[in-house]
């Protein structure tokens, strides 16, 4: 309707003007094309971007949203990797404390052997877990980071080396030395073999804590390493 209301208004203003002579009728068909290019709200589809004052905004991609929420889901995933860290690494800062004191007071080895192996089942593992979950997510998101940088490479190396220490060789240690220390001491006070696997568990343990560091280093400076 808007077309011909501006056709028609062309038409008789043309006719009923004073000046409607050839020059000015020759004009017409100018008018009609210019008429024909105004926004027609009863026939456009409403696509994105058109003239039209009805029309339909243009819907962001799936790129532009992400690109949007970045800097939101950056810092989710990172507080959510700091918290499994604390939460896998913490207990190796202080366990060595626990240690010396158990070698001091060896009737109370069983006791403190149980508590860690809980500690070690149901919190250190899952949690070193999900650090590594969403230690991945943080590299997918974060435009800055790459599963090729080397410093990123050798830290999730020394993760799994850590890993690995606490899955076999510390948790084998652990229940050798909760297995020898339920048995009632001989007169020669705690066996050899549970004073060997005690040992052992004090050394996997510093060896541990320095793992984290390293890695914690690697997180906090990024060093090129060659690259």
């Amino acid at each position: 309707m808007a077309v011909v209301a501006v056709a028609v208004a062309a038409i008789v203003g043309l006719m009923g003007s004073t000046w409607a002579d050839e020059q000015n009728l020759a004009s017409l068909p100018q008018l009609l094309a210019l008429a024909l290019t105004v926004p027609r709200a009863d026939l456009c589809d409403h696509a994105a971007g058109c003239p039209c004052e009805n029309a339909t905004p243009p819907t962001a991609s799936a790129a532009t949203l992400a690109a949007m929420f970045e800097p939101e889901m950056l810092q989710l995933w990172k507080f959510l990797h700091y918290l499994g860290a604390i939460a896998a690494f913490g207990y190796g800062f202080y366990a060595p404390v626990f240690g010396m004191a158990v070698a001091k007071e060896p009737q109370h080895s069983n006791w403190f052997s149980r508590a860690a192996k809980r500690v070690t089942s149901f919190v250190i593992l899952p949690f070193a877990i999900f650090m590594f979950i969403t230690g991945a997510a943080l590299i997918e998101t974060s435009a800055a980071w790459e599963w090729s940088t080397r410093w990123l490479s050798v830290a999730m190396l020394l993760y799994f080396i850590a890993l690995g220490i606490s899955l076999f060789l510390q948790r084998s240690s652990l229940n050798k030395v909760i297995e020898l220390s339920s048995q009632a001491p001989g007169p020669d006070g705690p066996p050899a073999e549970l004073l060997k696997h005690s040992g052992r568990m004090r050394i996997y343990g510093v060896i541990l804590l320095l793992l984290t560091l390293a890695i914690l280093a690697l997180m906090v400076w990024k060093p090129a390493l060659g690259q």
